[in-house]
């Protein structure tokens, strides 16, 4: 197959993802191009596409900008020389706007993954999810075929009103060989981890609240927290607010290795797609504290491979991290539960469902031969 990904998100989850698909289907022996924006490339993503075959650079920012127009002719101009393509793959908003735009009057199939769609963001107003959700209803009358990350994302995108006919359900997948699996058993103080990008959407202003209230007065336990975005400064902070800047390590940048030096992973996400966060914490085998949003209920399973709590109540959070960290027992059995459940994420599984979508793309008469993760959703 001849196919195009794009994607203006080149960090991070989707940055990820991305990088990922596109050199397994290389590595098979098909015709990969990728076009990406630079303006949120991480050094990760910059280093794997540098050795990629057919990779295109283009200026595209997030946010919606004058220049998006010049982005759109260049995506077009691009199909025209580089194709005919028999696949156009747009990864998260910007870039299924663009693509999808970009895609008239072509013949490939296209194919759209949001990875955490704009309405799922609960601080929303009602006007704005409205809007988003007729723009989004909109842009799939263009699209063969939406990809969802979970079941929960999948539904979502339903109530928004895409058809359930073009829905299919690929969840994340990792390769757990790269993934550390080892962790550290030591009898000092219990870590609890977080790792991820510090914005609104991951809620780390709720994870200190949580530490605050449970863990005050308990010198055995403490918290560290990996990763950088524009809310770093004010969480130092509100840390510093709470009483508890000493008892918190900012660990900066940093890799999923850094989890063999977690006891306990901690997501107190606002909304999610997702998280490979999760994937990378069940295949190094560490018990997982986490919000019920997205593809977290798909991935984490409450009471056996970690705790799963209600959005934004740091309470409820601050009581399962508790729970978890004065039970060395409860751990351990969560932690061998999460070996297990990685195996069901691995990214072999990832690419072999998205390829089979891409062929039910080009040739839609035909029945959907994958599991069942990947079927169209359920009809109303």
């Amino acid at each position: 197959m001849k196919i195009l990904v794009f994607t203006e998100a080149s960090s991070a989850g989707v940055g990820r993802h991305v990088i990922d698909l596109v050199e397994a289907l290389v590595s098979h022996n098909h015709e990969c191009h990728l076009l990406y924006g630079t303006k949120r490339m991480d050094r990760r993503f910059s280093s794997r596409a540098e050795r990629l075959p057919h990779t295109c650079a283009i200026k595209v920012f997030k946010n919606p900008r004058c220049s998006d127009l010049s982005a759109l002719l260049h995506l077009r101009r691009y199909i025209r020389l580089h194709g005919p393509f028999d696949i156009l793959h747009a990864h998260s908003t910007k870039a299924g706007l663009l693509l999808r735009l970009a895609a008239s009057g072509f013949k490939a199939a296209v194919v759209y993954t949001p990875h955490a769609p704009l309405t799922l963001n609960p601080r929303l107003s009602p006007l704005a999810r409205f809007g988003l959700a007729h723009f989004e209803l909109a842009l799939a009358r263009l699209t063969d075929r939406v990809i969802a990350v979970s079941r929960e994302e999948a539904e979502h995108l339903a109530l928004c009103g895409i058809p359930r006919r073009k829905l299919s359900v690929v969840a994340n997948g990792i390769e757990p060989a790269l993934v550390q699996a080892s962790r550290r058993h030591s009898t000092g103080p219990v870590r609890i981890g977080f790792l991820g990008r510090l914005s609104s959407q991951k809620n780390v202003n709720m994870l200190l609240e949580a530490f605050a209230a449970a863990f005050r007065r308990d010198e055995a336990v403490s918290l560290a927290i990996g990763g950088t975005g524009p809310e770093a400064n004010a969480l130092l902070a509100k840390a510093e607010t709470l009483g508890i800047l000493d008892r918190v390590n900012w660990l900066g940048e940093c890799t999923a290795d850094v989890m063999s030096t977690f006891d306990i992973l901690a997501l107190p996400s606002s909304y999610e797609g997702m998280p490979y966060v999760l994937l990378e914490a069940l295949a190094s085998g560490l018990p997982i504290v986490a919000t019920a949003v997205g593809g977290v209920r798909s991935v984490i399973q409450d009471e056996v491979e970690g705790l799963v709590v209600q959005p934004g109540d740091s309470g409820q959070f601050g009581a399962a991290l508790r729970k978890l960290a004065t039970d060395p027992k409860l751990r351990e059995a969560f932690s061998r539960n999460a070996i297990v459940r990685a195996s069901s994420f691995t990214l072999n599984r990832m690419v072999e469902e998205t390829f089979c979508v891409y062929q039910q793309s080009v040739r839609p008469s035909e029945r959907l031969r994958v599991p069942v993760r990947t079927s169209p959703v359920a009809a109303d």
